[in-house]
Protein backbone atom coordinates (compact mmCIF):
# COMPACT_ATOMS: atom_id res chain seq x y z
CA UNK A 1 0.00 0.00 0.00
CA UNK A 2 2.65 2.27 0.82
CA UNK A 3 4.42 1.58 -2.50
CA UNK A 4 1.47 2.49 -4.16
CA UNK A 5 1.00 5.77 -2.69
CA UNK A 6 4.60 6.66 -3.95
CA UNK A 7 4.17 5.76 -7.12
CA UNK A 8 1.15 8.40 -7.25
CA UNK A 9 2.94 11.36 -5.58
CA UNK A 10 5.92 10.98 -8.16
CA UNK A 11 3.88 10.70 -11.08
CA UNK A 12 1.51 14.22 -9.69
CA UNK A 13 5.27 15.83 -9.37
CA UNK A 14 6.53 15.10 -12.81
CA UNK A 15 2.79 16.08 -14.48
CA UNK A 16 3.07 19.37 -12.36
CA UNK A 17 6.72 19.47 -13.78
CA UNK A 18 6.01 18.73 -17.67
CA UNK A 19 2.95 22.01 -16.87
CA UNK A 20 5.33 24.37 -15.37
CA UNK A 21 7.82 23.95 -18.41
CA UNK A 22 5.39 24.12 -21.01
CA UNK A 23 4.18 27.11 -19.87
CA UNK A 24 7.54 29.11 -19.50
CA UNK A 25 8.20 30.66 -22.97
CA UNK A 26 11.05 33.13 -23.65
CA UNK A 27 10.04 36.68 -23.65
CA UNK A 28 9.29 38.58 -27.07
CA UNK A 29 9.81 42.00 -28.53
CA UNK A 30 6.34 43.08 -29.32
CA UNK A 31 7.48 45.54 -31.31
CA UNK A 32 10.74 48.14 -31.88
CA UNK A 33 9.50 51.82 -33.67
CA UNK A 34 12.56 53.18 -34.75
CA UNK A 35 12.54 57.17 -36.17
CA UNK A 36 13.06 58.29 -38.36
CA UNK A 37 12.96 55.04 -39.88
CA UNK A 38 14.59 55.60 -42.65
CA UNK A 39 18.38 56.94 -43.39
CA UNK A 40 19.49 59.74 -40.96
CA UNK A 41 22.37 62.60 -41.32
CA UNK A 42 24.67 62.47 -39.15
CA UNK A 43 23.89 64.39 -36.00
CA UNK A 44 20.08 63.51 -36.47
CA UNK A 45 18.63 62.68 -32.92
CA UNK A 46 16.91 58.49 -33.06
CA UNK A 47 13.93 57.19 -31.02
CA UNK A 48 13.91 53.56 -30.32
CA UNK A 49 10.54 52.53 -28.61
CA UNK A 50 10.43 48.86 -27.82
CA UNK A 51 7.06 46.79 -26.23
CA UNK A 52 8.32 43.31 -24.43
CA UNK A 53 5.53 40.36 -23.94
CA UNK A 54 6.15 40.79 -20.25
CA UNK A 55 8.26 42.69 -17.92
CA UNK A 56 12.00 42.14 -18.65
CA UNK A 57 16.04 42.87 -17.71
CA UNK A 58 16.12 44.71 -20.90
CA UNK A 59 19.12 46.57 -22.74
CA UNK A 60 19.05 48.41 -26.12
CA UNK A 61 22.72 48.65 -28.03
CA UNK A 62 23.80 50.05 -30.73
CA UNK A 63 26.38 48.18 -32.64
CA UNK A 64 28.20 48.21 -36.03
CA UNK A 65 27.54 46.08 -38.31
CA UNK A 66 29.90 43.44 -37.63
CA UNK A 67 28.62 43.44 -33.66
CA UNK A 68 30.85 45.75 -32.12
CA UNK A 69 29.44 47.57 -29.65
CA UNK A 70 28.94 51.81 -30.02
CA UNK A 71 27.16 52.28 -27.26
CA UNK A 72 24.26 51.29 -24.61
CA UNK A 73 21.11 53.42 -25.35
CA UNK A 74 18.91 52.28 -22.55
CA UNK A 75 18.32 49.41 -19.89
CA UNK A 76 16.33 48.60 -17.08
CA UNK A 77 13.51 46.37 -15.56
CA UNK A 78 9.86 47.07 -17.14
CA UNK A 79 7.21 45.86 -20.00
CA UNK A 80 7.12 49.13 -21.79
CA UNK A 81 9.96 51.14 -21.31
CA UNK A 82 10.36 55.11 -22.26
CA UNK A 83 11.69 55.79 -25.78
CA UNK A 84 15.54 55.81 -25.80
CA UNK A 85 17.43 58.11 -27.80
CA UNK A 86 20.31 57.55 -29.84
CA UNK A 87 22.20 61.24 -30.83
CA UNK A 88 24.73 60.57 -33.46
CA UNK A 89 26.83 63.51 -33.73
CA UNK A 90 28.60 64.78 -36.69
CA UNK A 91 32.01 62.42 -35.90
CA UNK A 92 29.25 58.98 -36.11
CA UNK A 93 30.70 57.17 -38.39
CA UNK A 94 28.72 56.85 -41.87
CA UNK A 95 27.51 53.04 -42.22
CA UNK A 96 24.36 50.30 -40.95
CA UNK A 97 23.94 50.07 -37.19
CA UNK A 98 22.03 46.92 -35.90
CA UNK A 99 19.79 48.02 -32.71
CA UNK A 100 20.58 44.99 -30.50
CA UNK A 101 17.76 44.46 -27.93
CA UNK A 102 18.28 41.64 -25.30
CA UNK A 103 15.39 40.56 -22.81
CA UNK A 104 15.97 38.47 -19.40
CA UNK A 105 13.42 37.22 -17.48
CA UNK A 106 14.68 36.30 -13.86
CA UNK A 107 11.76 34.49 -12.95
CA UNK A 108 11.61 32.01 -15.74
CA UNK A 109 15.42 32.58 -16.16
CA UNK A 110 15.06 32.54 -20.37
CA UNK A 111 16.11 35.04 -22.37
CA UNK A 112 16.53 36.25 -25.95
CA UNK A 113 17.40 39.31 -28.29
CA UNK A 114 16.54 40.50 -31.20
CA UNK A 115 19.04 42.27 -33.80
CA UNK A 116 17.23 42.38 -37.10
CA UNK A 117 16.27 46.52 -36.47
CA UNK A 118 18.78 48.32 -38.13
CA UNK A 119 19.63 52.55 -38.89
CA UNK A 120 21.47 54.07 -41.64
CA UNK A 121 23.65 56.86 -40.94
CA UNK A 122 24.74 59.47 -44.18
CA UNK A 123 26.91 61.92 -44.29
CA UNK A 124 25.84 65.57 -42.86
CA UNK A 125 25.68 68.57 -45.21
CA UNK A 126 21.93 67.76 -46.67
CA UNK A 127 20.27 70.78 -46.31
CA UNK A 128 17.53 70.34 -48.98
CA UNK A 129 14.45 71.83 -47.62
CA UNK A 130 12.00 69.85 -47.16
CA UNK A 131 8.05 70.03 -48.46
CA UNK A 132 4.49 69.16 -48.25
CA UNK A 133 3.74 66.16 -50.74
CA UNK A 134 0.84 65.35 -49.86
CA UNK A 135 -2.35 66.12 -47.30
CA UNK A 136 -6.08 64.83 -46.78
CA UNK A 137 -8.61 66.46 -47.48
CA UNK A 138 -7.75 67.95 -50.13
CA UNK A 139 -7.46 71.59 -51.63
CA UNK A 140 -11.40 72.58 -52.31
CA UNK A 141 -13.04 69.01 -51.33
CA UNK A 142 -16.47 69.00 -50.06
CA UNK A 143 -18.78 67.17 -48.20
CA UNK A 144 -16.06 65.89 -45.82
CA UNK A 145 -16.80 63.68 -43.31
CA UNK A 146 -17.16 65.81 -39.64
CA UNK A 147 -15.41 62.64 -38.21
CA UNK A 148 -12.21 62.67 -40.24
CA UNK A 149 -8.77 63.23 -39.50
CA UNK A 150 -6.03 65.22 -41.13
CA UNK A 151 -3.00 64.17 -42.66
CA UNK A 152 -0.33 65.71 -44.09
CA UNK A 153 2.76 64.00 -45.84
CA UNK A 154 6.43 65.64 -46.33
CA UNK A 155 9.32 65.00 -48.49
CA UNK A 156 11.59 64.32 -45.49
CA UNK A 157 12.16 63.41 -42.21
CA UNK A 158 10.15 66.08 -39.56
CA UNK A 159 11.55 67.41 -36.52
CA UNK A 160 8.09 66.19 -35.00
CA UNK A 161 7.88 69.18 -32.34
CA UNK A 162 8.46 71.82 -34.43
CA UNK A 163 5.93 70.08 -37.55
CA UNK A 164 3.32 70.14 -34.67
CA UNK A 165 3.49 73.48 -33.74
CA UNK A 166 3.56 74.68 -37.18
CA UNK A 167 0.01 73.28 -37.92
CA UNK A 168 -2.93 74.94 -37.22
CA UNK A 169 -6.44 74.97 -38.25
CA UNK A 170 -9.11 78.08 -38.59
CA UNK A 171 -11.56 77.64 -37.64
CA UNK A 172 -9.56 76.53 -34.53
CA UNK A 173 -9.61 72.84 -33.41
CA UNK A 174 -7.88 70.83 -30.87
CA UNK A 175 -6.98 67.37 -31.33
CA UNK A 176 -4.22 65.22 -31.05
CA UNK A 177 -1.05 64.23 -33.45
CA UNK A 178 0.16 60.87 -34.41
CA UNK A 179 3.15 59.92 -36.55
CA UNK A 180 3.81 57.30 -39.34
CA UNK A 181 7.13 57.98 -40.78
CA UNK A 182 6.98 60.92 -42.70
CA UNK A 183 3.04 61.31 -42.79
CA UNK A 184 1.91 63.86 -39.57
CA UNK A 185 -1.89 62.56 -38.59
CA UNK A 186 -4.01 65.23 -36.17
CA UNK A 187 -7.07 63.67 -34.62
CA UNK A 188 -9.83 66.30 -33.29
CA UNK A 189 -10.66 65.76 -30.11
CA UNK A 190 -14.54 66.03 -31.23
CA UNK A 191 -16.87 66.23 -34.78
CA UNK A 192 -16.41 69.26 -36.75
CA UNK A 193 -19.14 71.39 -37.32
CA UNK A 194 -21.21 70.28 -40.28
CA UNK A 195 -21.06 72.69 -43.09
CA UNK A 196 -18.02 74.80 -42.30
CA UNK A 197 -15.00 75.61 -44.68
CA UNK A 198 -11.46 74.94 -42.37
CA UNK A 199 -8.38 76.23 -43.54
CA UNK A 200 -4.96 73.86 -42.77
CA UNK A 201 -1.46 75.66 -42.94
CA UNK A 202 1.80 74.10 -42.24
CA UNK A 203 3.72 77.61 -41.30
CA UNK A 204 7.52 77.53 -42.55
CA UNK A 205 8.68 77.11 -39.26
CA UNK A 206 8.64 73.24 -39.77
CA UNK A 207 11.76 72.12 -39.85
CA UNK A 208 13.13 68.69 -40.91
CA UNK A 209 15.32 66.42 -38.50
CA UNK A 210 18.22 67.66 -39.96
CA UNK A 211 17.26 71.62 -39.36
CA UNK A 212 16.18 72.50 -42.44
CA UNK A 213 13.14 74.93 -42.82
CA UNK A 214 9.90 73.95 -44.62
CA UNK A 215 10.61 74.89 -48.47
CA UNK A 216 7.38 77.30 -48.34
CA UNK A 217 4.41 77.65 -46.16
CA UNK A 218 1.18 75.04 -47.05
CA UNK A 219 -2.28 75.97 -47.28
CA UNK A 220 -5.55 74.23 -48.01
CA UNK A 221 -9.28 74.40 -47.12
CA UNK A 222 -12.43 72.23 -47.07
CA UNK A 223 -15.89 71.91 -46.68
CA UNK A 224 -17.34 69.54 -44.31
CA UNK A 225 -20.94 67.55 -45.06
CA UNK A 226 -23.92 69.10 -44.84
CA UNK A 227 -26.38 68.51 -41.54
CA UNK A 228 -29.73 68.24 -43.70
CA UNK A 229 -30.46 69.42 -47.51
CA UNK A 230 -28.26 71.82 -49.09
CA UNK A 231 -29.49 71.54 -52.17
CA UNK A 232 -31.57 69.37 -55.14
CA UNK A 233 -35.17 71.44 -53.58
CA UNK A 234 -36.56 73.91 -55.95
CA UNK A 235 -37.83 75.28 -52.99
CA UNK A 236 -36.54 76.65 -50.06
CA UNK A 237 -38.19 75.27 -47.21
CA UNK A 238 -38.24 76.34 -43.58
CA UNK A 239 -40.32 74.02 -42.13
CA UNK A 240 -38.83 70.82 -43.76
CA UNK A 241 -37.46 67.72 -42.16
CA UNK A 242 -34.79 67.22 -42.02
CA UNK A 243 -33.62 70.68 -41.74
CA UNK A 244 -33.04 72.43 -44.98
CA UNK A 245 -29.46 74.24 -44.77
CA UNK A 246 -28.96 78.25 -44.14
CA UNK A 247 -26.67 77.81 -47.04
CA UNK A 248 -28.24 76.53 -49.67
CA UNK A 249 -27.65 76.26 -53.45
CA UNK A 250 -29.59 75.35 -56.75
CA UNK A 251 -28.14 74.28 -59.73
CA UNK A 252 -30.01 73.18 -63.44
CA UNK A 253 -30.88 69.96 -61.25
CA UNK A 254 -33.66 71.96 -58.99
CA UNK A 255 -33.82 75.11 -61.00
CA UNK A 256 -34.76 74.55 -64.60
CA UNK A 257 -33.24 78.17 -65.44
CA UNK A 258 -30.13 76.82 -66.04
CA UNK A 259 -28.02 75.45 -68.55
CA UNK A 260 -27.64 71.29 -68.60
CA UNK A 261 -26.90 69.64 -71.07
CA UNK A 262 -28.38 66.05 -70.69
CA UNK A 263 -25.87 63.76 -73.10
CA UNK A 264 -22.59 65.03 -71.50
CA UNK A 265 -24.23 65.60 -68.34
CA UNK A 266 -22.73 68.94 -67.67
CA UNK A 267 -23.86 72.02 -65.67
CA UNK A 268 -22.01 74.94 -64.91
CA UNK A 269 -24.43 77.53 -62.93
CA UNK A 270 -25.39 77.63 -59.25
CA UNK A 271 -27.18 80.08 -57.04
CA UNK A 272 -26.07 80.00 -53.46
CA UNK A 273 -28.22 81.94 -50.76
CA UNK A 274 -26.77 82.45 -47.14
CA UNK A 275 -29.64 82.86 -44.37
CA UNK A 276 -29.16 83.75 -40.70
CA UNK A 277 -31.89 81.74 -39.44
CA UNK A 278 -35.15 80.29 -40.51
CA UNK A 279 -37.10 83.23 -39.57
CA UNK A 280 -35.12 85.30 -41.77
CA UNK A 281 -36.86 86.81 -44.82
CA UNK A 282 -34.04 89.12 -45.84
CA UNK A 283 -30.86 88.12 -47.96
CA UNK A 284 -27.82 90.53 -46.85
CA UNK A 285 -25.75 92.22 -48.88
CA UNK A 286 -22.93 89.03 -50.30
CA UNK A 287 -25.54 86.31 -49.46
CA UNK A 288 -26.86 85.92 -52.65
CA UNK A 289 -23.75 84.34 -55.23
CA UNK A 290 -24.57 83.21 -58.82
CA UNK A 291 -21.38 81.15 -60.02
CA UNK A 292 -20.77 80.22 -63.54
CA UNK A 293 -17.89 78.21 -64.97
CA UNK A 294 -16.62 76.81 -68.08
CA UNK A 295 -16.61 73.05 -68.57
CA UNK A 296 -15.20 70.26 -71.47
CA UNK A 297 -18.02 68.65 -73.85
CA UNK A 298 -17.79 67.07 -76.21
CA UNK A 299 -17.93 68.10 -79.90
CA UNK A 300 -20.41 65.48 -81.80
CA UNK A 301 -18.33 64.84 -84.05
CA UNK A 302 -15.88 62.40 -82.62
CA UNK A 303 -12.51 63.38 -83.99
CA UNK A 304 -12.60 66.92 -82.27
CA UNK A 305 -12.53 65.60 -79.18
CA UNK A 306 -13.67 68.71 -76.70
CA UNK A 307 -14.23 72.76 -76.57
CA UNK A 308 -15.29 75.08 -73.81
CA UNK A 309 -18.61 75.50 -72.61
CA UNK A 310 -20.22 78.39 -70.30
CA UNK A 311 -23.88 78.11 -69.11
CA UNK A 312 -25.69 81.91 -68.95
CA UNK A 313 -29.04 81.83 -67.79
CA UNK A 314 -30.10 78.65 -69.29
CA UNK A 315 -28.17 79.20 -72.56
CA UNK A 316 -25.04 77.48 -73.53
CA UNK A 317 -22.04 79.93 -74.97
CA UNK A 318 -18.63 79.33 -76.34
CA UNK A 319 -16.28 79.78 -74.12
CA UNK A 320 -12.68 78.65 -75.98
CA UNK A 321 -10.63 76.23 -76.70
CA UNK A 322 -7.76 74.12 -74.21
CA UNK A 323 -4.35 73.04 -76.37
CA UNK A 324 -4.27 69.35 -76.43
CA UNK A 325 -8.17 68.80 -75.42
CA UNK A 326 -9.46 70.19 -78.81
CA UNK A 327 -8.05 68.71 -82.33
CA UNK A 328 -9.14 72.29 -84.14
CA UNK A 329 -7.22 74.24 -82.31
CA UNK A 330 -3.43 74.11 -81.56
CA UNK A 331 -3.23 76.61 -78.76
CA UNK A 332 -5.27 78.08 -75.52
CA UNK A 333 -8.18 80.13 -76.97
CA UNK A 334 -10.29 81.17 -74.11
CA UNK A 335 -13.07 84.23 -75.01
CA UNK A 336 -13.86 84.76 -70.72
CA UNK A 337 -10.54 86.00 -70.53
CA UNK A 338 -11.35 88.89 -72.62
CA UNK A 339 -14.42 88.98 -71.09
CA UNK A 340 -16.72 87.65 -74.19
CA UNK A 341 -19.36 85.07 -75.10
CA UNK A 342 -20.76 83.54 -78.24
CA UNK A 343 -23.11 81.39 -78.42
CA UNK A 344 -22.64 77.86 -79.67
CA UNK A 345 -24.84 77.86 -82.94
CA UNK A 346 -24.62 74.49 -84.47
CA UNK A 347 -22.68 71.19 -83.29
CA UNK A 348 -23.53 68.06 -85.05
CA UNK A 349 -22.50 65.21 -87.00
CA UNK A 350 -25.48 64.87 -89.42
CA UNK A 351 -24.44 64.01 -92.85
CA UNK A 352 -25.18 66.29 -95.72
CA UNK A 353 -24.21 65.51 -99.59
CA UNK A 354 -23.79 68.69 -101.17
CA UNK A 355 -23.11 68.74 -105.54
CA UNK A 356 -20.91 70.76 -107.20
CA UNK A 357 -22.51 74.39 -107.14
CA UNK A 358 -24.25 73.83 -104.14
CA UNK A 359 -24.49 75.05 -100.72
CA UNK A 360 -24.91 74.08 -97.57
CA UNK A 361 -26.86 76.92 -95.49
CA UNK A 362 -25.35 77.40 -91.58
CA UNK A 363 -26.51 79.99 -88.92
CA UNK A 364 -25.68 83.73 -88.90
CA UNK A 365 -26.40 83.85 -92.90
CA UNK A 366 -23.30 81.76 -93.48
CA UNK A 367 -23.15 79.06 -96.18
CA UNK A 368 -20.75 76.50 -97.22
CA UNK A 369 -20.32 76.62 -100.99
CA UNK A 370 -19.02 73.24 -103.09
CA UNK A 371 -16.99 75.26 -106.13
CA UNK A 372 -15.63 72.55 -107.99
CA UNK A 373 -14.16 68.61 -107.12
CA UNK A 374 -11.98 66.56 -107.98
CA UNK A 375 -13.31 62.81 -107.63
CA UNK A 376 -9.94 61.00 -108.77
CA UNK A 377 -7.53 63.29 -106.10
CA UNK A 378 -10.57 63.36 -103.60
CA UNK A 379 -10.19 67.13 -103.54
CA UNK A 380 -12.82 69.81 -103.33
CA UNK A 381 -12.61 73.61 -103.26
CA UNK A 382 -15.51 75.09 -100.76
CA UNK A 383 -15.95 78.57 -100.12
CA UNK A 384 -17.63 79.93 -96.95
CA UNK A 385 -19.63 82.86 -97.46
CA UNK A 386 -21.34 85.38 -95.61
CA UNK A 387 -24.17 87.47 -96.68
CA UNK A 388 -24.00 86.03 -99.89
CA UNK A 389 -20.44 87.81 -100.07
CA UNK A 390 -17.18 85.08 -99.92
CA UNK A 391 -14.95 85.27 -96.92
CA UNK A 392 -12.56 82.21 -97.32
CA UNK A 393 -12.11 79.24 -99.79
CA UNK A 394 -9.81 76.46 -99.62
CA UNK A 395 -9.06 73.46 -101.06
CA UNK A 396 -9.43 70.15 -98.89
CA UNK A 397 -8.34 66.68 -99.53
CA UNK A 398 -10.70 64.14 -98.07
CA UNK A 399 -10.97 63.37 -95.97
CA UNK A 400 -10.17 66.33 -93.65
CA UNK A 401 -11.12 69.36 -92.22
CA UNK A 402 -11.93 73.10 -93.40
CA UNK A 403 -11.47 74.73 -90.54
CA UNK A 404 -12.13 78.98 -91.03
CA UNK A 405 -10.43 81.36 -88.21
CA UNK A 406 -10.90 84.86 -87.39
CA UNK A 407 -9.71 87.51 -84.83
CA UNK A 408 -12.28 88.26 -82.28
CA UNK A 409 -11.90 91.27 -80.49
CA UNK A 410 -8.86 90.91 -78.74
CA UNK A 411 -7.72 87.32 -79.82
CA UNK A 412 -6.78 86.15 -83.13
CA UNK A 413 -7.51 83.27 -84.92
CA UNK A 414 -10.05 81.73 -83.70
CA UNK A 415 -11.45 78.67 -85.16
CA UNK A 416 -15.15 79.56 -85.98
CA UNK A 417 -16.71 77.25 -88.47
CA UNK A 418 -15.21 73.07 -88.65
CA UNK A 419 -16.35 71.75 -91.13
CA UNK A 420 -15.54 67.98 -91.57
CA UNK A 421 -15.42 66.40 -95.29
CA UNK A 422 -15.65 62.78 -95.53
CA UNK A 423 -15.51 62.10 -98.82
CA UNK A 424 -16.10 62.84 -102.70
CA UNK A 425 -17.82 60.81 -104.81
CA UNK A 426 -18.93 60.67 -108.36
CA UNK A 427 -23.02 60.92 -108.52
CA UNK A 428 -25.32 59.42 -110.90
CA UNK A 429 -25.91 63.20 -111.77
CA UNK A 430 -23.30 64.96 -110.31
CA UNK A 431 -20.42 64.98 -108.32
CA UNK A 432 -20.85 64.82 -104.49
CA UNK A 433 -19.18 66.09 -101.44
CA UNK A 434 -19.85 64.51 -98.17
CA UNK A 435 -19.81 66.26 -94.76
CA UNK A 436 -20.19 65.02 -91.40
CA UNK A 437 -19.53 66.86 -88.67
CA UNK A 438 -20.44 70.82 -88.06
Amino acid sequence: MKGRIKYVSVLIMLIAFTTASAAAEPPKLISCDIYPSTSVEQGTNVSIDCLFSESVDYEIRIETATGDLVKVIDSGTAKNPEKAWWNTTTGTSVGTYNVNVTMDNSTSELSSHNSTNTIKVTAAGDTTAPTVTGHTPTDGETDVSISTDITVTFSDAMNQTSAQDAFSIDPDVDGLFDWDDDTMTFTPDDDLEYNTTYEVTIKTEAESSGGANLAEESKWKFTTESLGHSTGFRIWDAGREPPMDLNYTWDARSFTGFYYDLDDDISTETLNIHLGGYDDRTIDEDNLTYTTTAADIDFEHDGWDTYKVIGFMAEKYFAGYEEGKAKIADEDISLISKDMLSKVLIDEDEKHMISTGASLQLEEDYELRVVQLDVDGNQAQVELLKNGKSVDTDIVTSPADYIYEKDLGKLDDVPLVAVHITSVFAGTESDMLVIEGI
